[in-house]
């Protein structure tokens, strides 16, 4: 993963003719609003920022914010601070200012860029509770990351992300397709069982009507061996849905987001639980045949009112089953972001370390092959380090060239 690193300039421009607007900013510093100026409020939050305090880093932006309200570097350095502290949703609206009022091209740039990264943490944030709602918002990240390289060719970081999201959005749209097919399988099944718990009630029905009725003990046998068949058709019946049900639940085992390597208990899915309740219905409604065989028919009753409760919570089971295995999904998806997270905080940690020893390569082909190969998706542009280290060399690069603009003298 390549780390570029959002823009904190310290570099403020402000027009020839904004000179109202300047005596305004400094009539407000010189009534003691703020005992230190926009540009050193700023200052004070990049170093804030660096050293990890974000609250405070914040703060000292938006007191910034109050002297000079609108100005996009403080904006873009909010949206950096949002999204360091995982707030996706603040960061997004920020860099969104940004990008509305900025005329800075590169600047411009950037915060696409870093939206289209919002864009991408939230649809992931998003994926294990609505996956077509993730898909949506996966779409709004490639278009920012298209946006970003429109206006700046130069970024091919933009490019790399934006493969990287599709192939992600890829993944979902597979994802999407076999959940509907799951649903479908699990929809006809529930049919299915239905169907078997309106027989399983009809068969005991005619089982008790047989043993009211006044006939011949040879009527009687003969009708309770018909009912004997038609028991054991339908305990071979639950059988068989007991072994599909089996085989979706591994499906969707398979396909569930993977847990973290180590020991674990595989968890117990609604498809499992239906299984053993299709099961039990099987067994009941095999002892029953044996019995109205044998011409126990009141016995068999027992054993066929115990197959309809089974059938009965068998289709509870699986209409339970979407719900639950959504819960399932998005919990294993948060544990795995935690660790993910957790990976990433202690790979800012090594880089800011590393960055301490010695002066920061822009050359990234010094990287290893191993390295090229995890880092597949460019993660926030965020250059606040960058900028307090270079900020005399970039300096005349940042600033605007045009002749209604000059770099002020005194603070604002």
């Amino acid at each position: 993963m390549k780390n570029e690193r959002p823009t904190m300039n310290k570099q403020y421009l402000i027009p020839k003719k904004s000179l109202v607007l300047c005596l305004v900013i400094a009539m407000m510093m010189s009534n003691g609003a703020f005992g230190k100026s926009a540009r050193k409020l700023v200052n004070i939050g990049n170093e804030e920022y660096l050293s990890g305090n974000y609250s405070n880093a914040l703060s000292m932006y938006n007191q910034a914010a109050e002297i000079v309200p609108n100005q996009s570097r403080i904006s873009f350095n909010k949206g950096a601070n949002y999204y360091r502290q995982g707030d996706f949703t603040n960061a997004l609206d920020a860099f969104g200012r940004v990008s509305l009022n900025s005329k800075d091209p590169w600047l411009e740039s950037r915060s696409k860029f870093n939206m289209g990264n919002c864009q991408f943490k939230m649809a992931q944030q998003e994926q294990a509770k609505d996956a077509k709602k993730a898909l949506e918002i996966y779409g709004s990240s490639v278009r920012d990351f298209k946006d970003a390289y429109k206006i700046d060719p130069a970024l091919k970081a933009a490019a790399e992300n934006i493969e990287t999201v599709r192939k992600q959005m890829k993944v979902v749209m597979e994802e999407i397709k076999k959940k509907e097919e799951q649903q479908k399988q699990q929809q006809k099944m529930a049919e299915e069982i239905k169907k078997m718990l309106g027989k399983q009630k009809n068969a005991l029905k005619d089982n008790k009507e047989c043993s009211k009725k006044q006939q011949s003990q040879q009527q009687k046998q003969s009708e309770q061996q018909k009912q004997s068949d038609k028991q054991k058709q339908m305990s071979d019946k639950s059988k068989n849905m007991s072994e599909q049900a089996k085989q979706q639940s591994q499906q969707q085992k398979k396909q569930a987001p993977q847990p973290q390597p180590g020991p674990r208990k595989e968890p117990e899915t609604k498809l499992d639980k239906a299984a053993k309740h299709l099961d039990g219905a099987s067994e009941e409604q095999k002892k029953a045949a044996e019995k109205l065989k044998k011409g126990q028919g009141q016995d068999a009753e027992k054993n066929q009112e115990k197959a309809i409760k089974n059938l009965e919570q068998a289709l509870k089971d699986l209409s339970d089953d979407e719900k639950g295995q959504k819960k399932q999904d998005q919990k294993q998806q948060q544990k795995n972001k935690k660790n993910q997270d957790n990976k990433d905080k202690r790979s800012d940690q090594k880089k800011n370390d590393k960055q301490k020893q010695q002066p920061q390569q822009s050359d990234q082909s010094k990287k290893s092959d191993k390295d090229k190969k995890e880092q597949s998706f460019t993660p926030l542009l965020d250059e606040a380090k960058d900028i307090i280290k270079e900020e005399k060399e970039n300096a005349k690069v940042r600033q605007i060239k045009s002749a209604t603009w000059k770099k002020v003298d005194k603070d604002w």
